[in-house]
């Protein structure tokens, strides 16, 4: 099966001194008369002003702690930098130096307020930026390497997270370089992860003359268990199907998946893991391909497509692979003989694809092998699978099972 139609193609931040003056008691005079004390009214507001409040407003103090929180910002952002790119790598410099920013302007503030509170006023600006500088550049370095190591460990979770696990085994290619895995959906979550697959719809993508309905509903597109579930049903009763601008009545549903506009490579190794349904009775039929990302609006099949494997139940002991393009090699283009025992056990896919030659095997047994290719293999190709009913020859008949389960249980890339 293909798509045989149109993909319709179609976001980082003055100073003032207190003059205190003190009066003394005025004596009392030699005579009989009572002693008189007048009190002066200075003496009492200056009591409030202490030693260390008078240096802070004066002009050098003030001066001095400017100076220094600048200074101290400059060294602490140099010196957090430093220590979080050691600590954290690329993120962990960047929050390094945030970091040591802060705790440098904090303690050089401080530094260059004390030093410039001891100098005249023409010799502050100059010992706080020293002593801002010395503040900054040690508590930045120990913030940065702080921010840093913490930025550092949850960018490493986060790559860990996102870096696809393509297994253990180490696959060559043929000059001996180990294959790089570029893409990996072991399906062990509940759901469909939606950063690296799409639901097709018939909705969305008018698939022109499928006569199943494919829906982006639990019953047909699933994941539990480890192993993404693809339904073909029979519905109870027919169903209103939307298809582009049109609708069509339908009692078929299925469902299909793809990389489209998620994930797409030229060349590579790519591996499906799969149980298809099993049935003697025409009607169903699951597909394992890859389609041109660049193939919207496009006439096929001059876009090309690659079906790794295809199995219709109207030959239920055979996998079959096919090549589209237009002018292919016929004789390379397919092979209808590729056999394999119990279709609904696990069987590995596996297509191999180099410039101008692509392998196909089931189960390590080379399938299809062309070496006369070029344009349109020679550019991006996203991936797809579906288990459907089938069309033709092998449309569904009342015989045909109600249900009908397509079973993944890896899909992976490497470049």
């Amino acid at each position: 099966m293909s798509l045989r139609t149109r993909i319709q193609a179609g976001a980082a931040f003055g100073a003032a001194a207190a003059v205190v003056a003190s009066l003394a008691t005025i004596a009392p005079v030699a005579s009989a008369q009572p002693v008189v004390t007048m009190r002066d009214t200075t003496t009492s507001a200056s009591s409030s002003t202490s030693p260390a409040r008078v240096a802070a407003l004066r002009p050098a103090t003030k001066a001095g702690q400017a100076a220094g929180r600048k200074a101290g910002a400059a060294a602490g952002a140099k010196a957090g930098r430093a220590a979080g790119a050691k600590a954290g790598g690329a993120r962990g410099a960047k929050a390094g130096e945030a970091a040591g920013r802060k705790a440098g302007a904090l303690a050089g503030a401080k530094a260059g307020r004390k030093a410039g509170a001891k100098l005249s006023s023409s010799l502050g600006v100059k010992a706080g930026t020293k002593a801002g500088t010395k503040a900054g550049r040690k508590v930045g370095r120990k913030a940065g390497a702080k921010a840093g190591a913490a930025a550092g460990h949850r960018a490493g979770k986060a790559a860990a997270a996102n870096t696809p696990n393509c297994g253990v085994n180490t696959y060559r290619k043929p000059d001996g370089t180990p294959w790089k895995c570029t893409f990996a959906d072991n399906f062990s979550g509940d759901s469909l992860d939606t950063r690296l697959w799409r639901v097709m719809t018939s909705d969305e993508f008018a698939f022109g003359v499928r006569k199943d309905c494919f829906m982006n509903s639990p019953k047909n597109v699933s994941v539990s268990g480890g192993v993404l579930n693809l339904v073909a049903r029979r519905e109870s009763s027919p169903v209103s199907c939307a298809r582009g601008r049109g609708t069509f009545v339908t009692p078929y549903s299925s469902g299909m998946v793809s990389t489209y506009q998620k994930w797409e490579q030229a060349f590579g190794r790519f591996e499906f893991r799969a149980k298809f349904p099993y049935t003697e009775e025409r009607g169903v039929q699951t597909s394992l391909w890859l389609w041109p990302a660049d193939a919207s609006g496009a006439v096929w099949p001059i876009t090309g497509e690659i079906d790794v494997a295809e199995w219709y139940s109207q030959w239920p002991d055979r996998v079959i692979p096919f090549l589209h393009y237009v002018g292919l090699n016929d004789s390379k283009a397919t092979n209808k003989e590729c056999y394999v025992d119990r279709v609904q056990d696990w069987h590995t896919y596996l297509l191999e694809w180099y410039p101008g030659t692509i392998r196909i095997s089931y189960d390590g047994q080379t399938c299809l092998l062309n070496d006369t290719l070029s344009s349109p293999f020679d550019k991006p190709f996203f991936m797809a699978m579906f288990g459907g009913f089938g069309l033709a020859r092998n449309a569904p008949t009342a015989a045909t099972p109600a249900v009908n389960r397509s079973q993944f249980a890896w899909v992976r890339a490497w470049s």
